[in-house]
């Protein structure tokens, strides 16, 4: 996915919500230039439902900039909220 790609998603899955989405993080493990972030995020829906779900990032950093990222999700809870199921 591009980034044209990646902001019109993140458009959509924020009109979906009241507010953003809290992250908190669990735990953090680094070894060498890999950077893992285990989460949860929660956030109220326009349908005063509850958004929550849980994140793994995986980032890559070279000196101090981060040069690679990916992120995991439920994506069966992020459809729900997309098909206004929560």
């Amino acid at each position: 996915m591009n980034a044209e790609g990646l902001i019109c998603l993140a458009r959509r899955i924020f009109s979906k919500l009241e507010e953003p989405i809290n992250i908190s993080v669990q735990r953090i493990i680094s070894e060498g230039d890999t950077v893992v972030v285990e989460a949860q995020g929660s956030a109220r829906t326009t349908r005063r439902g509850n958004y929550d779900n849980d994140y793994l990032f995986v980032f890559r950093v070279v000196g101090e900039k981060i040069v690679e990222a990916h992120e995991y999700l439920d994506a069966m809870k992020l459809f729900d909220l997309m098909e206004d199921r929560r």
